[in-house]
């Protein structure tokens, strides 16, 4: 990508900063980790920033330190390269964490999205042991788990950007939905 994709440009902010606004219209408490050496963007003083504890685990290692920080009973959990994500998509999500589900996933043309889901904070010793393990992919946890695969969901919101062409795309998309100004709008990734 040229850059990290917390810092590319979105409307006028950044895209962390961005989704951490989403975030915060639905969620109580915003929670960023952060490996070691990263350097973010500023942030609202209400969001608290934790390091990664475990570099180079991956985002279950980020779940393990996301639940540990928080109290609440259902936390979101959600990459920073998801821009088309709207408050109602992360209450949606959450909503659909009901009893006895332990995790909330959306689905898109089946693919499972683990980085735009919900988790119960209950699931904080298996996440623990599962690191202590050498576990470190997601899926495999997902698959030791009760979990309530959502398609019924919107799965524009679940469109993430990897590549120049994609974050080309989503920008055109954020634009005509309103999300952020043509005027505003980056035209190009520097290479």
């Amino acid at each position: 990508m040229g850059q990290p994709k917390a810092w590319l440009p979105f409307g006028d902010q950044c895209l962390l900063q961005h989704i951490v606004r989403i975030v915060s219209e639905a969620c109580s408490s915003v929670i960023v980790v952060s490996a070691d050496v990263q350097v973010l963007p500023s942030l609202p003083g209400i969001v608290k920033i934790v390091p990664d504890e475990r570099p180079n685990c991956g985002p279950l290692a980020g779940l393990e330190s996301g639940l540990r920080e928080l109290s609440c009973d259902v936390i979101f959990l959600v990459s920073c390269d998801l821009p088309l994500i709207t408050a109602e998509f992360v209450r949606d999500v959450c909503q659909s964490l009901i009893e006895p589900f332990e995790i909330a996933v959306p689905l898109s043309d089946g693919f499972k999205h683990p980085l735009a889901a919900a988790y119960r904070r209950r699931l904080l010793p298996n996440v623990t042991a599962a690191l202590n393990s050498g576990e470190r992919k997601m899926m495999n946890f997902l698959n030791q788990h009760q979990v309530n695969y959502i398609d019924e969901i919107d799965q524009h919101c679940l469109q993430n950007i990897n590549t120049p062409a994609e974050y080309a795309e989503v920008l055109k998309q954020a634009e005509y939905c309103g999300l952020i100004s043509a005027s505003r709008s980056p035209t190009a990734l520097d290479s």
